[in-house]
């Protein structure tokens, strides 16, 4: 069952195979070192296969109660049912998460970092601290309604978030904070590689790349 350029999976196959287990909802591919996958079924487990490069060491079997997960190049993060995250990979690329990262509801990820956004609107970060892991934008990460990542396959990645004061807070491989002019609201916020754009209600148009 599946593709020999992911690995063995015949394992997998006898678990998705399982009624028990369920059929896969969602799946994902590292490509960092050799392609690895990563799968959620649709009874919330999450199951790796392909690592031929003993990258993902630390996966030691089936993780339950997983609500969604998401991957960079190099690493596999997961939000279980609880507001924890557990991740897999290499270290230097988002395989460590920070210890007290909790209370999450949503994980963004670029190609080479993570940012966890808590049920207090705050975000912690990590992974590669020159594409997104280190907040070098000079600004807290706080009261954030909304985070964008960097496309996939650029050449710099970053994240930026919207704050409830409308400043676009951008931190990565380029970084700063887009202010909003006198009593505007943000229309729409862009994302293109190497930039991220901000559009304000008098038609402003601000951009940091």
């Amino acid at each position: 069952w599946g593709s020999e350029y992911f690995g063995n999976s015949s394992s997998v196959s006898s678990i998705l195979n399982d009624p028990d287990h369920g059929q896969i909802k969602d799946l994902k591919i590292t490509y960092g070192f050799s392609p690895v996958a990563g799968a959620l079924t649709r009874n919330n487990e999450f199951l790796i296969w392909g690592d031929d490069d003993d990258e993902f060491s630390s996966y030691t079997g089936i993780v339950n109660n997983v609500s969604d997960f998401y991957s960079n190049k190099y690493a596999f993060a997961l939000l279980l049912d609880d507001g924890s995250v557990t991740t897999f990979g290499d270290s230097d690329y988002g395989g460590v998460v920070p210890t007290g990262t909790t209370g999450i509801k949503k994980i963004y990820a670029n190609d080479w970092a993570f940012a966890a956004l808590n049920t207090n609107d705050e975000l912690t970060v990590w992974g590669d601290e020159l594409e997104g892991g280190l907040n070098n934008s000079g600004k807290s990460l706080n009261n954030i309604v909304q985070v964008y990542s960097s496309p996939k396959e650029v050449e710099t990645s970053a994240f930026a978030a919207l704050n409830t004061s409308n400043e676009l807070i951008v931190w990565g491989g380029f970084s700063g904070v887009l202010m909003p002019p006198t009593d505007t609201s943000v229309v729409e916020v862009y994302v293109a590689t190497g930039s991220f754009s901000v559009l304000y209600s008098d038609g402003t148009l601000q951009v940091i790349d």
